[in-house]
C-alpha cells in the first residue's frame, strides 16, 4: 500500500522587483510505501455470481479477481464468500486470512462454475450478511462480482437499488465489479446507494498479475 506526496517550488527564491519574469515551477511527486501493519483491518463479504450468464470469460475473470483479492489480504483481515445462481450458498465462511485459510478460500473459489439463473438480490443480502460480525475498528465492505442481469429473486431494478441501501450494515459499504457485457447502470446505482463505486472488469489488465 502506498500514497503520494506532492511538493512544489519556484526555480529561484528571489526576483527583481518591478520587472516581469518568466520562471519555472518545479513539481515533485514522491511515493511513500506503507506497511500493511499500519492500515486498518478489512472485513470483506464477496457475493460471486455463478449463474449461466457468467459462462466463459466472465466467470474466469471473476474467479481470478477473487483469487487476487485473497492474495492481497493479511492475517488481520477477514473474508467471507457466498455464491449465487438460482439459490444462494456459502462458499467460504468468514474468517481471518491466515495462510491456511487463504489456501481453503482459493480452493473454494477455483471450483466455482456457471450454473442457472441469477438471484442478485439473494447474493446482495448474503454478501452484506457476511460482514455483520465485523469488529468496530475494521473497514467493512461487501463486494458483488456479477454481470448484473437478475433473472430470479427480486428482478425489479429500482427495488434492487433500494435494497442496496436498505440492507447495508451501518458500518459497511458496497462495491460492484461488473464483468463482460454487464448492466452498468444498475450496478453503478446499486454501488452508489451502498456507499461505494462500480468497476468494469473486461480484461485481465484490469485485474493485474495473479
Amino acid at each position: 500500500m502506498s500514497s503520494i506526496t506532492l511538493s512544489a517550488s519556484l526555480e529561484r527564491a528571489k526576483v527583481e522587483a518591478g520587472k516581469t519574469h518568466e520562471m519555472h515551477l518545479v513539481v515533485s511527486l514522491k511515493g511513500v510505501k506503507h506497511s500493511p501493519a499500519n492500515r486498518k483491518s478489512l472485513t470483506l463479504g464477496v457475493g460471486f455470481d455463478a449463474s449461466g450468464s457468467m459462462k466463459g470469460p466472465k466467470i474466469d475473470y471473476a474467479r481470478r479477481t477473487a483469487l487476487k483479492l485473497i492474495d492481497q489480504m493479511t492475517e488481520s483481515d477477514t473474508l467471507g464468500i457466498c455464491a449465487f445462481s438460482t439459490q444462494v450458498w456459502t462458499v467460504f465462511k468468514a474468517e481471518k486470512m491466515t495462510a491456511a485459510a487463504k489456501d481453503r478460500a482459493r480452493a473454494a473459489v477455483s471450483q466455482l462454475t456457471d450454473l442457472e439463473a441469477t438471484n442478485l438480490s439473494g447474493g446482495l443480502t448474503e454478501a452484506y450478511g457476511l460482514t455483520r460480525d465485523a469488529a468496530a475498528d475494521s473497514v467493512v465492505r461487501s463486494l458483488l462480482f456479477t454481470d448484473g442481469q437478475p433473472t430470479c429473486g427480486e428482478t425489479d431494478r429500482a427495488r434492487l437499488v433500494e435494497l442496496a441501501g436498505v440492507l447495508k450494515p451501518a458500518n459497511g459499504g458496497l462495491s460492484c465489479f461488473g464483468f463482460g457485457d454487464y448492466d452498468a447502470e444498475l450496478l453503478d446505482q446499486m454501488a452508489r446507494k451502498g456507499g461505494g463505486a462500480c468497476y468494469h472488469i473486461d480484461s485481465m489488465d484490469k485485474i493485474g498479475p495473479t
